[in-house]
């Protein structure tokens, strides 16, 4: 658990020390604008993702059958 402390404490000042070099804001501030943020919408992304994955799972399961079976047979076999 300490090793984690760590860590964390070494990543936040790692970036403490970018953001002061780079001049922008420290890691703190760039989180709380980030979740401030309106989230941006890709409705036209949302709907072809779901089309392919309506036709990918069922082909998927389709071929996945066929080669490792249903029941006790196998259709394809190498």
């Amino acid at each position: 658990m300490l090793e984690v402390l760590v860590l964390g404490a070494l990543a936040v000042a790692a970036a403490s020390l970018d953001a002061a070099l780079a001049g922008g804001p420290g890691p703190f501030r760039e989180a709380a604008r980030l979740l401030a943020m309106e989230r941006r919408v890709t409705p036209r992304a949302d709907r072809a993702l779901a089309r392919i994955g309506a036709i990918a799972l069922p082909v998927a399961a389709a071929l996945l059958s066929l080669v490792l079976g249903v029941g006790a047979g196998v259709a394809l076999t190498a």
